[in-house]
């Protein structure tokens, strides 16, 4: 398996910035691992921990902000989510990790119910002229989403959580990405996004149709 090295995240509806913080330590890890990365879909800056230790020590996540991979324990583990600034627990996430994978999660309400996580050990390069990529519906409405990019269906009808298979995409420039309501033409979200060839990409729905703020409903593009 190769562990992923760390990505670039760029969003359509935000572009993140980095806020420095250097307290608490971090966790001693053992040999049985696995790599996380956090994409923030919350409305709140936050800090993440495990076993009471800090893991983002670079900096805050704000929302709309991915971190780089850490690495912590495998298996059946909780991890907690604070605001920064808080030593209250806002949140906690079980997981179950395998040794040695790599995970991207999304946090996307503020309870241990609303987040996804997305493997990230299966990402096959094609050699040709191609991008890979993949969707995952992390918008929580109740409606289905297609998604089309330059007008032909790349995914159909996903729901919220699911998470695609990557799929091998003609690479290049000013590529149009669309995301609709399932079966419907009216575009909620119209992007012009780049494909570099050879690598694979995570294409993400978020927030809340008819909102504002980091709560609108918008897509996000991962490098992974």
């Amino acid at each position: 398996m190769n562990l992923k090295a760390p990505f670039a995240v760029l969003f359509f509806v935000m572009t993140a910035l980095v806020a420095c913080q250097k307290d608490d330590l971090p966790p001693n890890i053992s040999a049985n691992v696995a790599q996380l990365s956090i994409i923030n879909l919350t409305g709140d800056q936050l800090n993440f921990f495990q076993n009471g230790n800090r893991l983002n020590q670079e900096s805050t996540i704000y929302p709309l902000g991915a971190t780089d991979y850490f690495e912590v324990f495998a298996g059946e583990l909780a991890f907690q989510f604070k605001r920064n600034g808080s030593s209250d627990v806002l949140f906690n996430v079980n997981l179950n990790l395998d040794s040695l994978g790599s995970y991207s999660l999304f946090t996307v309400n503020q309870n241990s119910e609303d987040f996804i996580l997305a493997s990230d050990d299966d990402i096959s390069i094609d050699t040709g002229n191609v991008s890979m990529i993949r969707f995952i519906n992390a918008s929580p409405e109740t409606d289905n989403f297609d998604v089309l990019l330059n007008d032909t269906l790349a995914f159909g009808s996903r729901a919220y959580k699911s998470v695609s298979d990557f799929v091998a995409v003609k690479a290049g420039e000013d590529r149009v990405l669309k995301i609709s309501r399932s079966g419907t033409a009216n575009a909620l979200v119209t992007d012009t996004i780049e494909l570099a060839r050879g690598r694979a990409y995570t294409i993400f729905s978020k927030g809340l149709i008819g909102q504002g703020g980091n709560a609108a409903f918008g897509s996000g593009i991962i490098l992974n």
